[in-house]
């Protein structure tokens, strides 16, 4: 909608769209009083501020846009002038133009007024939800829209009562909060952008009351991170539509990239999962020496695939050859390889399992010395082992080249096991040394996800309907 940008009603377009700034109060030191910012036309704005000064001050102004440095000095103007236009390309933008004033006389200046910013309402943030997923923990998620905030502020409001105003803040360039409560009652929740004393409109408002959880309250993955996650769904489908619906509500609740399968054992069930999912796509091998194949499901909309393609088709080590895609994620370049190992515990089995990892680590050195490598699976062994009869050591004895990411979930508790019907922990998540940095990142995150506590009949209704093994998933932050 075309808005009139005259003086008066752009002042209170300022302050009830834009919301710019609150006053500034003057303090020892800072001789400025109710410094403001308003809007005047599509590519001008003014900085006023008031105050007692003498004739020859001059104010100095800093201008900070986006998330550049301070550009000390900008612009240097008489005190007596009270306000300064700025001439911007747009007022209308996603970029964050921020100001402070100081005086300087004789050499020496004041201490800097409370910055004032422009956020318009390209700043807001958007896509603003709130989402129980846990007994008392709700998540709050948003899209950043804005360049140079210095953070969001977040309302509360539960049930009847007063608005909890900044009842608290979340960094910039973040994407969520949990907030922990145990009420019942109905919550609300707003959040605006915030730079200086400036603040943003405000999103919509997120509504979310406590109550029984259930699979659409899973919680892993979200858009500013890669997430892989590996998971023996057991004899897929193994409680016919029952298994294709849970195990549908699940991934699409856990919004995760790219999940890679093992034990599909219908073709036709296969396609039903990827028809129930929606807009997400998928591939089932077809070449194991028995009926029960690795598959991936993907997201397109947050992937490309390059190709799929099968390894050690014909090695008696491998009972399932691997399969192996290659994508892109905002532009990097992955590459996955989906296992399921030889079972049992005879010698002969541990032997296989030795053996396709030594063949496994050697294929990779080879040809992906260079590459973004993660190796995931059911891999029918545990990481812990001593090293004499340790299936994994081909990679082990190379730290600096291979890191099992659930390595402390192995030495964890067997609450966080993989696979409790026979308490150990034999699914893997291996990145290669060029993952290292982003899984050592603050954000990123591996964990065995207990979807049976989202399940009202808790494991026994989860290994009647979906599985035997728990799924493992890895988030990277790069």
């Amino acid at each position: 909608m075309k808005r009139s940008f005259q003086l008066f009603p752009i002042f209170i377009f300022c302050v009830g769209i834009f919301n710019c700034s609150n006053p500034t109060s003057s303090k020892p030191g800072n001789p400025f009083k109710d410094v403001d910012l308003q809007v005047l036309t599509d590519s001008t704005l003014a900085i006023t501020w008031q105050g007692d000064f003498d004739s020859a001050v001059l104010v100095s102004l800093d201008r900070k846009v986006g998330e550049a440095a301070w550009q000390l000095n900008y612009k240097n103007v008489p005190a007596k002038q009270f306000s300064y236009i700025d001439t911007l390309h747009s007022v209308h933008t996603d970029t964050v133009y921020s100001y402070r004033l100081r005086l300087n006389e004789n050499d020496i200046s004041s201490s800097f007024s409370q910055s004032v910013a422009l956020l318009s309402e390209n700043c807001v943030p958007t896509d603003f939800s709130a989402r129980q997923i846990d007994k008392s923990i709700i998540r709050l998620a948003w899209r950043d829209q804005s360049i140079g905030e210095a953070g969001f502020r977040i309302d509360r409001q539960i049930g009847d009562g007063n608005w909890q105003i900044a009842y608290t803040k979340a960094d910039s360039n973040s994407y969520e909060y949990f907030d922990t409560i145990t009420t019942s009652s109905e919550i609300q929740y707003r959040i605006a952008a915030y730079a200086g004393s400036s603040l943003s409109a405000f999103s919509d408002i997120a509504k979310v009351s406590l109550g029984s959880l259930s699979l659409t309250n899973l919680y892993f993955g979200n858009e500013a991170t890669f997430e892989v996650m590996t998971w023996n769904i057991e004899g897929f489908p193994r409680f016919n539509t029952l298994t294709i619906s849970a195990v549908s509500q699940a991934i699409k609740a856990l919004d995760i990239d790219i999940v890679g399968m093992q034990e599909i054992t219908s073709a036709t069930a296969f396609q039903q999962l990827l028809d129930s999912l929606g807009n997400w796509d998928g591939y089932r091998s077809n070449s194991a020496a028995y009926d029960i194949d690795l598959a991936f499901v993907y997201n397109p909309a947050n992937i490309t695939v390059n190709q799929y393609y099968e390894i050690f088709r014909h090695e008696n080590a491998f009972p399932r050859p691997p399969l192996v895609i290659e994508l892109e994620w905002q532009g990097i370049p992955i590459i996955i390889i989906n296992n399921h190992f030889k079972a049992q515990g005879d010698a002969d089995s541990q032997n296989r399992r030795l053996e396709a990892s030594t063949l496994l680590e050697n294929y990779i050195s080879t040809n992906f010395s260079d590459d973004n490598v993660i190796v995931i699976g059911d891999f029918n062994d545990e990481l812990t082992d001593a090293q004499s009869v340790n299936v994994f050591w081909p990679f082990l004895s190379k730290p600096s080249a291979y890191k099992f990411t659930d390595y402390a979930i192995a030495q964890g508790s067997s609450k966080f096991w993989s696979y409790p019907t026979w308490p150990s922990h034999i699914d893997h998540i291996l990145i290669t040394d060029e993952l290292f940095s982003a899984f050592a990142n603050s954000a990123s995150v591996v964990k065995t996800l207990l979807i049976e506590n989202f399940m009202s009949g808790g494991w026994n209704e989860y290994a009647v309907k979906i599985s035997d093994h728990r799924p493992v998933a890895l988030k990277l932050a790069f």
